[in-house]
């Protein structure tokens, strides 16, 4: 039966995640470099896409990786440490930190209402917009201070990339013209209207390794 699936692998077990994955097929699998990580194709057909923090190191996207090599890239990866930012923001609602090592160095939240959608038409609609925009705009603003402050806090080493959690468009918005806004961008992640709380559970989740598994 063919099908997919999503699971995130804590970084201290992915290595052994990718050994059983290959021993299950008797070793039959090859590995290529992917621009963010690596597929797994087995001789049987389907694959496994690994997602990767930091997809560099392999020798080329276009040549085969020996699997055993697999395991102990991972490892060096998984034992990297590296801060990164991780930028929340709902309609209700935004979070910032930056995190290492699966806990939280710096971080805030605060709370901002955005409207949802309406049916409403004509010059209502286009007033709703407006006020909808607005809004939006204030959140990322009051937002964007905030990631200021938390980097600020966080220095003298800065975060390496940026783990997005919920509205795509509201994060782009906090981070447009921040000094964050040209790094690499991991995620999105899900994630409700953001609390203190969900930060130290981004911090932990964004160290995941992010797996697709399509079977034959």
């Amino acid at each position: 039966m063919s099908g997919s699936r999503f699971l995130e692998v804590a970084p201290g077990r992915v290595t052994g995640w990718v050994d059983r994955y290959v021993a299950a097929r008797d070793g039959r699998v090859v590995a290529r470099a992917v621009a963010d990580g690596l597929l797994l194709v087995p001789d049987e057909g389907g694959q496994a896409h690994l997602r990767l923090l930091r997809p560099e190191g392999w020798s080329s996207a276009a040549d085969p990786v020996d699997p055993s090599v697999v395991s102990a890239h991972l490892a060096a990866h998984a034992a990297a440490s590296v801060p990164l930012l991780v930028v929340a923001a709902r309609r209700g609602g935004y979070g910032v930190a930056v995190v290492r090592d699966g806990r939280v160095l710096a971080g805030k939240v605060g709370r901002r209402y955005v409207q949802g959608t309406t049916a409403a038409g004509g010059w209502s609609q286009q007033r709703f917009a407006r006020r909808r925009g607005n809004q939006t705009d204030k959140l990322a603003r009051d937002a964007g201070a905030v990631l200021r402050q938390v980097l600020g806090a966080a220095l003298p080493v800065g975060p390496v990339a940026v783990a997005v959690a919920g509205d795509r468009a509201l994060v782009e918005g906090v981070l447009d013209g921040s000094p964050a806004a040209a790094l690499p961008r991991l995620g999105p992640l899900e994630v409700g209207e953001p609390r203190r709380a969900d930060l130290d559970e981004l911090a932990e989740r964004v160290l995941a390794v992010r797996v697709t598994v399509h079977d034959a």
